[in-house]
């Protein structure tokens, strides 16, 4: 069995999920290539077995969206069935490499393949993780595009049951839809007891609306209000620092936050280990993207740094049942401030014990050989062997 997986880039280091998959199925003894048209951190991400594709031009792009809006309409198909120069690229690429099947990672991605991949007749699945199941279905066109790009699937995934329950109704009956949480490396990650609680907040991901920083922010604000000598850490770069420093400023809370910008992933890693509670107040943005599960809480929790989190896309999926009450609105600045506050008034052999379980649940529902199994599975079922 000869998986081809596609990304528009491999391997940003912000994207842990598709190497791991590329790696892990390696490892499990799966031939595993890969196809992108963007080659990224080859030295922080090794793979031998990659390809490269011409980048589809926004001119392409469009004719292949278009093609698929009007699907087996007659007249305009037959004028559209013509294939863009990277379609081409794509066929003739998978003519060499002889693969059982294409995976192809974001909906986008599979949208841009699924042509070449029904000429060169190699089965497709698509995985959806985001924004491309949840931004983009705002839009009809996005939403018929999706329905059509389902007809040429052999299967479609999602990393989260939020998103499978927004993609399903979109897809032919007879078109699969999966959840397969994204896996993490649960050996990788350490875990510590938590200490003695105390007041070092932290908050991970891109300076963005979306991962709620600002929320953060108001409140660590709240909680010095209450009486408690917190500090807040942010770990992540992009255009709102500027924005964070002027809130921080004007709620008098500027010498207690630390925008540390973006972090290798091993230094995210030992930040949790110094940390007293994670934050995530992710909420949706104005376009309606949302999150999967995001990554930073699969590994706070297996870190065993206990988190505040809001009830936003895939997060109530990897919080414990037992704990999902705990999960607060999104924007409700007073709601974080009193979990966290609820999590500092612990005592450490309740932290502990709390934290024990938590990784418990994290290592058997979103542990990476239970995604590469779920994906092993998968490519058996419906993909050419």
């Amino acid at each position: 069995m000869h998986i081809v997986h596609c990304a528009p880039a491999f391997s940003p280091l912000t994207q842990t999920f598709i190497y791991g998959v590329v790696t892990g199925l390696q490892a499990r003894g799966v031939r595993t290539s890969v196809l992108t048209w963007r080659r990224t951190n080859e030295a922080a991400r090794p793979f031998d077995a990659v390809h490269m594709l011409p980048r589809p031009s926004r001119a392409e792009r469009a004719w292949i969206r278009l093609a698929a809006l009007v699907g087996r309409r007659r007249p305009l198909s037959g004028l559209l069935a013509r294939r863009t120069r990277f379609e081409r690229a794509v066929h003739a690429a998978l003519k060499d490499l002889q693969p059982g099947c294409v995976h192809a990672h974001f909906g986008t991605t599979g949208v841009w393949l699924h042509r070449a991949c029904a000429d060169a007749q190699v089965p497709l699945v698509v995985t959806f993780r985001g924004k491309d199941a949840s931004a983009k279905l705002r839009k009809a066109y996005w939403r018929r595009i999706y329905g059509e790009l389902g007809r040429h699937c052999a299967a479609v995934t999602t990393v989260s049951q939020d998103l499978a329950d927004r993609l399903q109704p979109l897809l032919p009956a007879d078109t699969p839809c999966h959840v397969v949480h994204a896996g993490k490396d649960t050996a990788a990650i350490p875990f510590r007891a938590p200490p003695p609680p105390g007041g070092r907040l932290l908050s991970v991901g891109r300076l963005s609306p979306k991962k709620g920083h600002d929320i953060a922010i108001r409140a660590l604000a709240a909680i010095r209000g209450a009486g408690v000598d917190a500090r807040l850490a942010i770990i992540g770069g992009g255009r709102q620092a500027e924005q964070l420093r002027r809130l921080s400023e004007q709620l008098g809370v500027a010498p207690y936050v630390e925008l540390q910008g973006a972090l290798p992933h091993d230094q995210v890693l030992e930040a949790y280990q110094h940390a007293d509670i994670l934050i995530a107040a992710n909420r949706t943005a104005e376009n309606g993207d949302t999150e999967g599960v995001p990554n930073v809480l699969k590994e706070a929790q297996l870190s065993g740094l206990p988190v505040v989190a809001t009830r936003h896309g895939g997060i109530p999926w990897v919080v414990p049942p037992e704990h999902a009450a705990e999960l607060v609105p999104e924007d409700d600045v007073e709601g974080i401030a009193r979990q966290a506050l609820a999590l500092l008034r612990l005592d450490q052999t309740g932290l502990e014990q709390r934290a024990r379980r938590v990784r418990t649940h994290v290592c058997e529902h979103f542990g990476a050989e239970a995604e590469i199994e779920a994906y092993t599975k998968l490519y058996r079922r419906h993909c050419d062997p």
